[in-house]
C-alpha cells in the first residue's frame, strides 16, 4: 500500500513540474 501513496504524492508533484522530473513517475511505477 506504500507504492500507492507514494504515486500518488508523486502525480501531484509531476502535474506542477511536468517535464521536471517524469523519471520518478515511471519509476515507482515500475517499481510496483
Amino acid at each position: 500500500r506504500r507504492v500507492q501513496h507514494e504515486t500518488i504524492e508523486n502525480r501531484g508533484l509531476e502535474s506542477k513540474s511536468v517535464g521536471t522530473e517524469p523519471y520518478r513517475h515511471v519509476r515507482i511505477f515500475r517499481s510496483a
